[in-house]
């Protein structure tokens, strides 16, 4: 399998996993940032897909929300 992952399709990637985990599983972002202790405008700006930024969320970040989205990075990140 080939993988393109330039920065902004790995965002709009994770944007739209985590935004589809976390609604599946009846989480609001406020509950989400505090179980994975990041701050909330972080799990927000995850979720917009960091737009107007080139930062891509580093692994422990993502590792967190996968954490309590009960899934992987890789599922996040796919």
């Amino acid at each position: 399998m080939k993988y393109n992952f330039t920065e902004k399709s790995v965002n709009e990637r994770l944007a739209t996993n985590v935004s589809e985990a976390r609604e599946a599983k009846g989480m609001s972002l406020s509950e989400v940032s505090r179980k994975a202790h990041l701050a909330f405008m972080t799990v927000h700006r995850v979720e917009l897909g960091w737009r107007g930024s080139k930062h891509i969320p580093n692994l422990r970040t993502i590792t967190r929300l996968a954490k309590v989205l009960d899934t992987t990075p890789h599922h996040l990140i796919r």
